[in-house]
């Protein structure tokens, strides 16, 4: 899938709880050009200088996701406003992507996500915990999210 080029200028639009799915995002469960198309948004959020807007509707990883459903994904979820609310911060939040990520290792354990990410699937699978871990031990985001290896079908 063709990515285009990158816009530090621009923010990129972001859910509340895609801040906790980057971490632990591996392409398990999509097809490939969805999985391509997360990746694309993972690679302009750790580009130098780039920065996030949180959104309460579709986002630049909703965008990427060719079965989305219009009307729910222009909702603000309950789990968007539980991890705001864990952050202490509100739609149309601007913050460069390194920091705002290192915030979210800071702030939010492992532990933390059996609360903010209840009833998504994904959460059972454990590599958005293990992912928030390793950013932890970071001190701040892992960029190395893409080094892992990604998972289709």
């Amino acid at each position: 899938m063709p990515t285009a080029a990158v816009e530090v200028n621009v923010p990129v639009p972001l859910r509340a709880h895609h801040l906790l799915c980057v971490f632990g995002f591996r392409g398990a469960g999509y097809d490939r050009a969805h999985a391509e198309g997360i990746g694309a948004v993972i690679r302009q959020l750790q580009a130098p200088g780039a920065r996030v807007t949180l959104v309460a509707g579709v986002d630049a990883i909703c965008a990427a996701c060719p079965t989305r459903e219009e009307a729910r994904c222009r909702e603000d979820s309950a789990r968007d406003r539980a991890v705001r609310e864990a952050l202490g911060l509100a739609v149309g939040h601007e913050e460069d992507a390194a920091e705002l990520f290192t915030r979210v290792a800071r702030q939010l354990s492992p532990e933390d996500l059996a609360a903010l990410c209840a009833g998504c699937p994904w959460y059972a699978w454990g590599v958005c915990a293990e992912g928030l871990a390793a950013g932890r031990m970071a001190h701040g985001w892992n960029g190395g999210v893409l080094e892992r290896e990604v998972i289709h079908g």
